[in-house]
């Protein structure tokens, strides 16, 4: 199943995404999202992360790093690292993810 980026993005007082990712038998899950209008503002997790541009052009800040991603570029996300997505075109950029635990 693929689920809708939950905007705002849910966070505890240190940062960290407090969202389940998957279930114990299937520990992965997949979203997609559009980041133009609905940054996905800094958080972590203790799951890996790897997120696909579909199209558009989307910036990815990863442990104060920017990577600016174009449509059909991809970035790995190691788990505990803090990271953001911005889009820079109002309706054009999109993105899919998927996470599971380390």
């Amino acid at each position: 199943m693929i689920y809708k980026c939950a905007a705002p993005l849910q966070v505890n007082e240190r940062g960290m995404e407090v969202i389940d990712h998957g279930t114990a038998l299937f520990p992965i899950s997949c979203f997609t999202g559009e980041v133009a209008e609905d940054p996905v503002l800094l958080h972590w997790h203790e799951d890996w992360e790897l997120v696909e541009v579909l199209r558009g052009t989307v910036n990815v800040s990863v442990e104060g790093h920017l990577c600016r991603l174009e449509a059909g570029q991809g970035i790995f996300l190691n788990a505990l690292a803090p990271h953001s997505l911005t889009g820079e075109e109002p309706g054009r950029p999109a993105l899919t993810g998927a996470g599971a635990p380390c």
